[in-house]
């Protein structure tokens, strides 16, 4: 592919004839300065002409010159037509320019040249012994077609499969078929150092795709999980035409780790006593927050789904879900930050007033929470962190809360008094004590 180097360039340049005065006319290039175009392709350049009050009025002859860089091949330069706004009296290359202020507007647009190069266009202006020249740099490329991967570059555990996804483009009305340089993947797209193997994944799609002129078209790749640590690895995908010419190469690089057990670091506040509150619950991966695959969270007497505040956050795609009153299903998952809320009998989420942040090796879940009816009275907090691999933390109480609401549900025996003695008739007062709900109650009985 021939061309595809680019390098800018722009100027202006003023030559008057033995003169210390300041020209009355001034000519730039505005749109654009510089451009690149394909090979066979006309192009349009800009100019603007300003004259002073000392300009007297005069014929302007017009003309184009090549000025030839030395980093590329001379330009074929193939000439062109220009145009005038507001409108000139012409006469061959030439433009009568009244006199006094005034803004002129002139378009050029260049015939199309035929072979890549870069072209340094001198437009000059001429009366008398005077000249002013503005220089715009045109590009000429054949068509051709770009790639590019993300991530590019990215670090995965042992036995953890990865994805990298990119773009292949049309530029410059390029059009045909891209197919992958193997037909499908194979064996020597991922490379491995330390230690050094291959290995294997699958592309989509992996048959030939057109392209119309100027158009694009997504690929992904999932890599096979590699079993070995640790490895710097790279990821290579190329195109051919239907010739098997190549088009493009695109590449990325990731680097696999021993994974490590994540650590529950904190809620904060860990303890206090209200309805609603934004607790902020963090965790942390050793390997980086990208690894902390799973967060729960739980407010109950004690580490039990059933009539609890129990959340399942997913930071890689900030999906949260909240467990319903019977502990056996999730809702559906919501994102942190968009409207709404999720809601059981227990507690309510505001996700809109929720968040999550990641620091380093930390992933925080800002989440702003109501309690309700079902959860009254002193709770524990609890947290469970996982990462991809499946190691995790273990459910850990990390603080304690004490809501502000009450419940009505069957109560838990806690004492009667006296607990012993005798007589045909005495007062006994009982009292109980709501287990999961935490009322307390007394009432008083007539013993006959």
């Amino acid at each position: 592919m021939k061309g595809h180097g680019l390098r800018l360039g722009v100027g202006a340049l003023l030559t008057m004839a033995a003169s210390a005065q300041v020209s009355p006319l001034t000519l730039t290039v505005n749109n654009p300065v510089t451009q690149t175009v394909a090979v066979n392709q006309p192009y349009t350049v800009g100019l603007t002409l300003n004259t002073s009050s000392a300009y007297n009025g005069n014929w302007i002859t017009y003309s184009v010159s090549i000025g030839t860089p030395t980093w590329n091949p001379p330009c074929s330069y193939a000439g062109g037509t220009w145009s005038f706004n507001p409108p000139a009296v012409q006469s061959g290359n030439q433009f009568y320019l009244p006199a006094g202020t005034g803004t002129y507007t002139i378009n050029f647009t260049g015939n199309a040249i035929s072979d890549p190069s870069t072209c340094l266009i001198n437009f000059n202006l001429q009366w008398g012994s005077t000249t002013v020249t503005a220089i715009a740099t045109v590009y000429v490329m054949n068509p051709y077609v770009s790639a590019s991967v993300t991530p590019a570059s990215q670090v995965i555990t042992i036995n953890q499969t990865y994805t990298f996804t990119g773009t292949v483009t049309s530029q410059l009305g390029w059009t045909g078929t891209v197919y992958p340089s193997y037909g499908t993947f194979s064996a020597n797209n991922i490379w491995c150092a330390n230690p050094g193997f291959y290995t294997q994944g699958t592309l989509t799609p992996n048959t030939g795709v057109s392209l119309s002129a100027n158009s694009s078209f997504t690929f992904s790749f999932t890599g096979n999980a590699i079993a070995t640590a640790p490895a710097s690895c790279s990821f290579s995908f190329s195109g051919t035409d239907a010739s098997n010419n190549n088009l493009f190469n695109a590449g990325a690089s990731f680097s696999v780790v021993t994974p490590k057990p994540p650590v529950n670091v904190s809620v904060s506040p860990a303890s206090g006593t209200g309805g609603a509150q934004t607790f902020a619950f963090t965790a942390s991966d050793a390997n980086g927050s990208k690894f902390v695959s799973t967060m729960q969270m739980l407010f109950n007497y004690g580490v039990d789904g059933a009539g609890a505040c129990y959340l399942q956050y997913s930071p890689p795609s900030n999906v949260i879900y909240l467990m319903n009153n019977q502990g056996t299903a999730w809702s559906a998952g919501k994102n942190l930050g968009a409207a709404g809320t999720l809601a059981n009998s227990q507690c309510q989420l505001n996700l809109a007033a929720s968040s999550v942040s990641m620091s380093g090796n930390n992933v925080t879940a800002n989440l702003a929470l109501t309690f309700l009816a079902g959860l009254p009275g002193p709770q524990n907090v609890y947290m469970l962190t996982y990462e991809p691999s499946g190691l995790n933390t273990g459910w850990q109480q990390m603080g304690t809360w004490t809501t502000s609401s009450v419940s009505s549900q069957p109560p838990v025996p806690v004492s009667v008094s006296p607990t012993s003695g005798t007589g045909p008739r005495h007062n006994l007062q009982l009292h109980g004590f709501q287990r999961q709900w935490r009322q307390l109650y007394h009432a008083d009985a007539d013993h006959n």
